[in-house]
């Protein structure tokens, strides 16, 4: 089976992933209305806000805005108990969620066109959640950033962040304005809830907001996007298990030895 590569759609990357889990039964694809911003929500979305006196515009500083505006609100006596209820919403029902559990040995570019084309204007994503033969249910680590995918210096920072917090193999895409993050190695729910943990620590870079909604769902989701009318995430960079130098396969052989020495 090919091995991922840069410039991969999201679509094709999913493809890959799918199939190479062998040992998961099922996984699920979801269609939904994505809700208005914090920011949007609150009507602040026309307003420059500075965090002091002499710093540059949010937007041009890169300071994620829904920040900026509650510092200003709080700075300047207006912060409300109205906006604050606003801040911690989120929709119990799922909204307009639409989802479809697919068998893996189903899964493919085709049935996502499929389900795109059955709720036009819907934004497609696919969903952490996966479900193995034994019955069991693990998750993908899926995480969306925050930072600036125009300004080159944040991938590398990106795919350092991601190493830092023990993820070896998985793909980086650009989503359009920052982005998204695919592991390639399932996790079980509490190992799952440890990552989502990391990933709040990772802030600014992570995107916070989508963290915490995500934990409160309990599955992460990212957008594949089949409607031409968004941008299309791209794989910009891969992480894969660092190779060892046969100095350092020695060391580790020698240590496993030792140890089983002890054992014995």
């Amino acid at each position: 089976m090919t091995r991922p590569q840069e410039g991969w759609d999201a679509s094709r990357l999913v493809e890959w992933l799918v199939a190479s889990l062998e040992n998961v039964e099922s996984v699920e694809i979801l269609a939904f209305h994505p809700a208005a911003s914090l920011v949007k929500r609150t009507g602040h979305q026309d307003r420059d806000y500075r965090l002091t006196p002499s710093m540059a515009p949010a937007d041009s500083l890169w300071f994620p805005k829904h920040q900026a505006v509650m510092i200003d609100l709080v700075e300047h006596g207006f912060m409300s108990c109205e906006f604050l209820s606003k801040a911690v919403w989120h929709d119990e029902n799922g909204g307009d969620t639409v989802r479809e559990t697919v068998k893996r040995t189903e899964f493919h570019r085709r049935r996502l066109e499929e389900f795109a084309a059955r709720h036009p204007q819907w934004i497609l994503a696919m969903s952490s959640k996966v479900r193995l033969r034994s019955g069991e249910t693990r998750h993908l680590p899926l995480l969306d950033f925050q930072c600036p995918a125009a300004k080159s210096t944040y991938l590398a920072a990106v795919v350092d962040a991601l190493r830092a917090i023990g993820q070896t193999e998985g793909a980086v895409l650009e989503s359009g304005n920052s982005f998204h993050y695919y592991g390639f190695q399932l996790l079980p729910v509490d190992r799952w809830h440890w990552f989502v943990g990391k990933c709040l620590l990772l802030s600014p870079l992570s995107d916070t907001r989508y963290l915490g909604h995500r934990l409160i769902a309990g599955e992460s989701a990212l957008r594949i996007s089949l409607d031409p009318s968004r941008p299309i995430p791209k794989v910009v960079a891969l992480l894969r298990p660092a190779k060892l130098s046969p100095a350092d396969a020695e060391e580790r052989l020698g240590r496993a030895d030792e140890a089983e020495g002890h054992e014995e």
